[in-house]
Order: structure tokens, then sequence, then C-alpha cells
């Protein structure tokens, strides 16, 4: 290990001690402080948000059935009350509880009714998140197309939204599409697409999601530096925000790293201290998860009976939760253990079991992986038919997983899809030019109407003064007649004064003659 390595566990157990000082019983608590809120909430919308909300603490401890319970109380309320999206959102949780506990066909059930009601609600956010999860059941069930088919149409649908958390969602369980196929370029594409995503929106856990799942290809790919580059600062992320869920679960994926390269002390360390932190606060999905690596790490170590008493623990506790896809696995791993051991009658009975119990609830790998056991197990002991048998039954589930038909539609889906991107994105650049287009024909339409309205202005305008001049030049014509009139009359009088003046003057005696007689009688 290298000194860098060594300085990051190092620095590693100092935080984990610390976080345990820090934050004890916290999901307890959550889950407590939502059932004292029950104890007096009113039959409304808000205790049915209450119950779902619950109903979800109870799945991340791995508590389906009280997770179901409340859920189912919280759908009954909200159908009570017409509140339509309440049931939705119970749907939902229904069907997570039954899909994490293995019983597919439950989970598909509640998925499809919720998704139903989401379309008749418009509620496309959650509509998204109904075909995210259902593509996740199909993923389980090893029918990648089906699981692609729904990924994409959550993903379509949140980029129409802008729901950026439900794209990134969609494009990280792509990536888990391919990495089952182990077309491992296409699953960094999608993963580190997730990251970038995640990063816009500032979402840590999902960014430190993103670095395990990058990680995790790495690893499957050899590339054990960069699988803990990546898990590392997935952890780091986990630790400053202190989720302890993540971190328990980047211990376990570094472990595995670890356990890759055969450092076996290394990984032994990183899966107790998960357990840990699983057990603290009561993941029993992690605690199952745990025991089961530290079961593999003792079966690498060929210490078969340790491996075999974490496994059994492991089932255990899955029977206890009812998970029927952890305890198929279980059984798978015991009966491989005790292949290991020789001891093939208990091999064969363990497997069996598992087998079983992968096929009720359609969980293919798992069906592949026991069908190769039991294949090796009877080709051991003489019983070479039913050795053929089951190897038959092997190629068939391996090749219902990997084959190239579903390959082939994988990629025809993905390319169908990132058609119909461009197709949408050409559409809606043509859309945007015809608006553009349209804005500017509108702005022509009203420039061309401003200015009709301007020249019929200027028009009506030129028509009144036109007929004010025509009514100015009568006027003026017409006084020019009136002064005409009045300079005649006014010629007349003047004449008809002069006339009088003349007759006057020749009747009166003249003034001289007047003047030189009174003249003459005064001397």
């Amino acid at each position: 290990m290298t000194s860098v390595n060594k300085y990051r566990i190092y620095i590693f157990w100092l935080v984990m001690l610390n976080l345990f000082q820090q934050r004890t019983h916290a999901q307890t608590k959550q889950i407590d402080s939502l059932k004292q809120v029950l104890r007096t909430a009113k039959e409304d919308t808000n205790k049915v948000n209450v119950l779902n909300n619950l109903s979800r603490k109870m799945i991340d401890v791995g508590n389906y059935d009280t997770s179901t319970l409340c859920a189912n109380k919280a759908k009954s309320l909200a159908e009570n009350i017409g509140y339509k999206k309440g049931i939705s959102g119970a749907y939902m949780n229904i069907g997570i509880a039954f899909d994490d506990s293995g019983n597919y066909p439950e989970a598909f059930k509640n998925y499809f009714a919720g998704l139903q009601l989401a379309k008749e609600i418009g509620n496309n956010k959650n509509v998204a998140a109904f075909y995210i999860n259902i593509g996740l059941v199909y993923r389980s069930l090893g029918n990648y197309p089906e699981a692609l088919k729904n990924f994409l149409a959550g993903k379509k649908l949140a980029i129409e939204i802008n729901d950026a958390f439900g794209i990134a969602a969609a494009s990280s369980n792509i990536g888990g599409v391919y990495y089952r196929e182990g077309n491992y370029p296409e699953a960094l594409k999608n993963y580190f697409y997730c990251l970038k995503t995640m990063e816009k929106i500032n979402n840590k856990i999902g960014i430190a999601t993103s670095y395990s799942n990058i990680g995790g290809v790495y690893c499957s790919q050899g590339n054990f530096a960069e699988a803990l580059k990546n898990h590392f600062a997935a952890l780091t992320i986990q630790q400053k925000i202190q989720h302890k869920a993540g971190i328990a679960g980047s211990c376990n994926q570094i472990g595995t790293v670890y356990e890759r390269q055969g450092d076996y002390a290394q990984a032994e360390k990183n899966y107790e201290a998960s357990l840990i932190i699983y057990k603290e606060i009561g993941d029993k999905n992690g605690i199952t998860s745990s025991y089961n690596n530290l079961g593999n790490v003792y079966a690498d170590q060929a210490k078969y009976s340790e491996a075999i008493k974490y496994y059994l623990i492991s089932l255990k506790i899955e029977e206890e939760i009812g998970d029927k896809q952890g305890m198929a696995g279980a059984l798978v791993n015991i009966g491989a253990t005790y292949k290991d051991l020789k001891k093939y009658k208990e091999t064969e009975s363990y497997t069996l079991k598992g087998l079983k119990l992968s096929k009720e609830i359609g969980e293919m790998e798992l069906v592949k992986e026991a069908n190769l056991l039991l294949s090796d197990v009877y080709a051991a002991t003489g019983k070479h038919k039913q050795a053929l048998e089951n190897y038959k039954a092997y190629i068939a589930a391996r090749d219902s997983l990997l084959n190239e038909n579903n390959t082939k539609k994988t990629v025809q889906m993905q390319m169908q899809y990132e058609f119909d991107k461009k197709e949408a994105a050409t559409k809606l650049e043509q859309e945007k030019r015809d608006a553009v287009a349209a804005a500017d024909s509108k702005k022509q339409k009203i420039v061309l109407i401003l200015v009709s309205c301007v020249l019929i202005l200027v028009f009506v305008f030129a028509v009144f003064a036109y007929r004010s001049y025509l009514q100015k030049q009568r006027a003026n014509i017409e006084i020019t007649k009136q002064k005409e009139v009045i300079e005649e009359k006014q010629k007349e009088i003047l004449d008809s004064i002069f006339y009088a003046r003349r007759i006057q003057r020749s009747l009166l005696t003249n003034e001289n003659y007047i003047s030189k007689n009174l003249k003459r009688l005064l001397d």
C-alpha cells in the first residue's frame, strides 16, 4: 500500500471517531420525531405527508413491513380526503418497499398505479420518478432493454420540465444498465454526466454517489488506483456532510477494491467499519451487505468457517426483514463456500434454496450463478445428467441477461433517444426561429399600420387644409364683392353729396357778394 493511501486511511479513522461522537442515533431521532408529530396530527394532507415521510425513513433502515403499513395508512387517508398527490406518494413508497425486498410483481403493481395517477394530476416530476423506479425493477429482473426504455422516458420528461435531479438520476441508472452489460465506456459516460449535473445543482449526496459509481466501474476494469481515488473522493464528501449511510457505503466499496487487490486486512477493516455504522443507524440492508462482504473476504482467504458464519448472520437478518433478494444471495454464497470445502451435500441444499427463491423473484443474476454452482457440484459428484441440465440453465440465464439481441436493443434505444433528442432540439430551434420571424412580421405589421395611420392622418389634414383654403378663398371673394358693393355705394353717396352741394351753391347768394353789400350798408 502506498504512503498516500495509508495517510488517507489514518485520516479516515480520525474523522470516523469524530462522527461517532457528534451524531448518535440520528436516524432514530428523525423517526421518533415523525412518530411524535403523528400523535397530534389532524386527519388532513399534513398527516398524509408525515406518514409518507415516515414510510420512506423506514425503507432507509430496512423496516419494510412498517414502511408498507405507514404508506397504506397514508394512501387510505389521502383517498378519504381526495388528496391525489398523497395517494401517488404512497404508491411510490409501497413500490420501493416491495422492490427493495425483492417482491417485484407487487413493486410493479404499485409503481404502475402511481404512474397512472401522477399522469392524471399532471405531476410530471413524479411521472419521471415512477418511470425510473419501474426501470430499476426491470434491471433487477435482467430485462435491460425495458429498463433502459423506462430510464430514457424518465430522462426525457425530466429534461422537458427542467428537473436537473431527475435528469441526473436517470443518467446514473442508464449508466447502471451499461455497467451490467459490461459496456464500461458508456457506463462511465453516463456516470460522469450525472456527476456534472449533480455538481451544477450542488447535490452533495448525488456527487458522492457519482464518484462511487465511477469508482465501481474502474474497479471492474482492474484500474484500482482510479477506483480508490474516486471512492475516497466520495468518502470525503460523505464525511463533510456527515451522511453516515454514505460513509458506510463508501467503506464497503473501498473494501471491495482492497479485496480485489488481495489486501484482505484493509478490506476487512473497511467492511467492519461499515458494519459498525450501519448498526448504529439501524440500516439492516447495510448490515447484511457488510456481513456478506466480510464473508467474501474470509472465503477469499480460505477461512471458510468464518465466511459461513457471516453469511448465516446476513441470511438471518434478511429473513427477519423479508428481503428475498438478499436471502437468495446469502444462500448462494453459503452454497459456494461449502463447495470450496467440498461439502457438496450442504452446497446442493443451500444453492437449491437460493435458486428457487431467485426464480420466484426473477433475479436472473442469481439464477445464473446458482445454476453454474449446481452444475459444478453435480459434475464433481458424478451426476452428469443433472450437471448438464444446470449448465444449460446457466447458459440460458446468461444469454437472457447478455445476448446479442438485447445488446442491440439497448444500443438502438440509446440511438433512438439521441435521435429524438436531436430532433427535439432541432424542432425547438426551428420554433425559436419561427417565433422570431413571427415577432419580426408582427413588428413589421405594426410599423406598417402606424405608417398607414400617419399617412391617413396627413391625408385627412391635407383635405381639411384644402377645404379651409377653399373656404378662405370663397370668403375672400365674398369680402371683395362686398367691399366693391360698399365702395360703389360710398361713391354713390359721395356723388349725391357733391351734387347736392352744387345745387345748394347754385341757389344761395355768393358769399363775396353778400360780404360786399353788407360792408356798404355799414359804411
